[in-house]
């Protein structure tokens, strides 16, 4: 039976009168976001309008992480973080993509991964246990932003984090070396409508033949149409991973 609270619509089972579902779109919009920075959401293009065409090898290991996540288990790991909304959003599948991350990552076991927006460090602790050597970068440290996961450079000697801003181009050809070497690169940035359009062509266009990259909220209004310009094969795993658009490009 669907109820309404709090313009949050939830379905409720009768009998027991817990709560089956949420509308993880309507979770998003409750994020205590800076309204400056908030964000609408839209629809993309259908897939055939994007790539009609897509390798099926490549795509076999999307759907077989797909499958992974149903059985990721966060348990251990979600005291970690100082904040509840945090240990919430971390566990939540699908609606949230970091229990695909940690299953693509299982799957692809990559030699080097970059996670190009550290933040409270989720993304690179759903990656970095499954892959050999993890590069994290922010424009602020971890120890510095308050709020981020509990020792998690101390407890992952994998995962190095990086201080400075890949969109500047004396720091993008500092580490160009590490994105043609990368077999995995997640941008999840700003999304301010300059920071994704300079780095992501020049991040597609220096990964290297059968790497993989993933674009965070690629359904955001101000991140849609980046998404139709990427010129390589892609598909957006919304639906099974982040609701507000997880986009993958298989390079």
């Amino acid at each position: 039976m669907w109820q309404k609270s709090d313009n949050v619509s939830v379905l409720v089972d009768e009998e027991s009168g817990n709560l089956g579902f949420i509308h993880v779109m309507s979770i998003l919009r409750k994020r205590k976001l800076d309204r400056a920075n908030d964000h609408e959401l839209v629809g993309v293009p259908p897939q055939s309008d994007l790539s009609p065409s897509l390798p099926m090898d490549r795509l076999a290991l999307i759907t077989e992480a797909v499958h992974g996540s149903t059985s990721v288990d966060f348990s251990s790991e979600l005291s970690g973080f100082n904040l509840e909304e945090d240990r919430t959003w971390f566990d939540m599948w699908p609606g949230e993509h970091y229990k695909f991350l940690r299953s693509l990552a299982k799957v692809m076991q990559p030699k080097l991964a970059l996670d190009i927006g550290t933040y409270h460090g989720a993304s690179a602790l759903a990656i970095t246990p499954y892959s050999e050597q993890v590069f994290t970068y922010d424009i602020v440290p971890l120890d510095k932003i308050g709020n981020a996961y509990a020792n998690f450079l101390e407890l992952n000697p994998n995962t190095v984090q990086e201080i400075g801003d890949l969109a500047n181009p004396e720091f993008y050809e500092m580490h160009i070396s590490r994105i043609r070497d990368a077999d995995l690169v997640i941008i999840d940035g700003p999304k301010d409508g300059v920071f994704e359009y300079k780095l992501v062509p020049k991040v597609v266009n220096d990964m290297k033949a059968g790497s993989l990259l993933v674009l965070d909220d690629i359904r955001f209004s101000n991140m849609k149409d980046l998404w139709i310009a990427v010129d390589r094969p892609r598909i957006d795993v919304g639906s099974f991973a982040h609701s507000s658009g997880t986009g993958i490009v298989f390079l």
